[in-house]
């Protein structure tokens, strides 16, 4: 009788059960701040990247400026831990039986055409000096299915005219929206020509999700759009692929979501951006080396989400 494989996470604490959280610089140095959070020197394999923040978390829990907060309780009446809170961005702990975080922002502050991110990631090779928290996957041509599972729930996604005008439908620099996104980093070191990178993500929840311009089919199922088509490449994906809708804000329970993402990163992987441009399209030389899950916004907009038992796993 066949057995089934067992599940391998990739990350060294799955569902961000740590009591501490590193802190990224708003711009990327190879440096984390921390760990924060719980007790003298918590322990931690997690950061929050918060790229291209104008009032950036510190090590100091909460900012005298701090306009972006944590309420009480959060995600099923979980009591808060602790949190890092600023001008514009915060980052909350929950406690109880099983953890949840909230990452939050508000782009009043963001300059027009800058892209302001708030991701929490297992620590990675980029950061040496940290305890590492993700474990690189064998191949994908060697795995069978790439499990994403959590619990989230989106408390704000609201934009306001700033950047851009309703509906929103301008490019960088004239719009103003939010997304909620998870991302899969993927490596090929032996591709030919030198190493190469791919940011795969995957959109939970877009502010112009319900608006009549391109944002509006962010949830609805569509072919897999390259917005890098050189080293570093990216490629976006969305929820809907995977026979989920998008999340929406202040729903009445939080989603819980359980895919499997290989088949359509593998598809990505083999295929390549349009053209090519020297991309490695072979699934036997790209593995899983990071994940991050969290919110972005250009110009004036508000987004929160919250997560709890997030994890990446492999067979």
């Amino acid at each position: 009788v066949a057995t089934a494989r067992a599940w391998t996470s990739l990350f060294a604490t799955p569902g961000i059960s740590d009591a501490g959280m590193y802190i990224a610089p708003e711009a990327f140095n190879h440096s984390l701040i921390g760990p924060v959070g719980l007790g003298p020197g918590p322990s931690s394999h997690w950061y929050a990247a918060q790229w291209n923040n104008p009032a950036p978390l510190q090590d100091a829990r909460v900012s005298a400026a701090a306009t972006v907060s944590c309420p009480a309780q959060g995600m099923g009446q979980r009591p808060l831990d602790w949190s890092l809170q600023s001008a514009t961005a915060a980052v909350c702990r929950y406690g109880g039986a099983t953890p949840a975080w909230r990452v939050a922002q508000n782009g009043d502050k963001v300059p027009c055409g800058t892209e302001d991110d708030l991701f929490l990631a297992p620590v990675g090779g980029n950061y040496p000096g940290a305890q590492q928290g993700m474990r690189r996957s064998p191949p994908l041509a060697s795995m069978s299915q790439l499990r994403v599972t959590m619990t989230a729930s989106l408390d704000t996604a609201a934009a306001s005219v700033r950047c851009g005008a309703d509906p929103q439908c301008g490019p960088g620099g004239k719009v103003d929206y939010g997304y909620a996104v998870l991302g899969i980093v993927c490596s090929a070191l032996d591709a030919p020509g030198g190493g190469q990178t791919l940011f795969y993500q995957v959109l939970l929840a877009d502010t112009r999700q319900h608006s009549p311009c391109a944002g509006g089919q962010a949830c609805s199922k569509r072919p897999l759009a390259w917005y890098f088509k050189q080293n570093p490449y990216g490629a976006s994906d969305t929820i809907a692929n995977f026979g989920a809708p998008c999340l929406e804000p202040r729903a009445a329970a939080p989603s819980v979501l359980e895919f499997d993402a290989l088949p359509q990163l593998r598809a990505a992987v083999e295929a390549g951006p349009p053209g090519g441009n020297g991309f490695f399209a072979n699934a036997t030389a790209w593995s899983v080396t990071g994940v991050y899950l969290g919110v972005g916004l250009q110009g004036s907009t508000s987004m929160t989400l919250d997560v709890a038992d997030f994890d990446v796993s492999f067979r």
